[in-house]
């Protein structure tokens, strides 16, 4: 037996990192006994990027090995490995969506909503697929990467607290200093009255 199919679960990732690149996108992933590799052949390929996305794929595939000697038996996540494969799937897909963005809306929440969804999720189907713990500390260094590469000159309005307009802040400051004062003056008045009283 010359060549196998791979286990589903190795190659999911590619699936759920490049599914949004182009609808009509098919893969399929061959693993070749004989050479100990991997062989990429591409199907019905037809949308936008696709062949980007299949050269990219074809990269990325050397990196994979046998499950035998990418997962120990006993081991979890391979932490090296996980780092490695989230820059070249999740990365390289993230650069490409904020490609298509005009530099000028990389600051926009909702235009950016959907790459960064995308890129968070890749993630952790990434971890996911490979026991890794989500979150941890590559992707938290992995994001603040992201962040001083593409987000560095973002205003931070919407998320700094600050003061409320004056007209709404006034009252709030007012009707306890005037309570305050309106209560030490019945205390003063009351003492008086019953000192006069006795």
């Amino acid at each position: 037996m010359s060549s196998r199919t791979l286990h589903f679960s190795c190659f999911a990732v590619y699936f759920s990192c490049f599914s949004t690149f182009c609808t009509s996108f098919c893969l399929s992933f061959i693993y070749d006994s004989s050479t100990s590799g991997l062989c990429l052949e591409k199907k019905n390929c037809v949308a936008d990027g696709a062949l980007t996305i299949f050269h990219l794929l074809r990269s990325v595939a050397s990196l994979w090995k046998p499950p035998s000697q990418v997962l120990p038996s006993a081991s979890g996540c391979n932490r090296g490995f996980y780092e490695k494969m989230i820059n070249e799937l999740c990365l390289a897909k993230f650069k490409l969506d904020m490609g298509g963005l005009d530099q000028s809306l990389w600051c926009s929440w909702p235009d950016t909503l959907e790459p960064y969804e995308g890129l968070t999720n890749c993630t952790y189907q990434v971890a996911l697929r490979m026991d890794c713990f989500w979150p941890n500390q590559i992707v938290d260094r992995f994001f603040m990467q992201i962040h001083r590469i593409y987000f560095h000159d973002c205003a931070l309005t919407g998320r700094l607290l600050h003061d409320p307009p004056i007209s709404i802040l006034a009252p709030f400051i007012a009707v306890p200093v005037l309570i305050t004062l309106l209560m030490t003056a019945v205390v003063v008045w009351r003492s008086k009255r019953s000192e006069g009283v006795l």
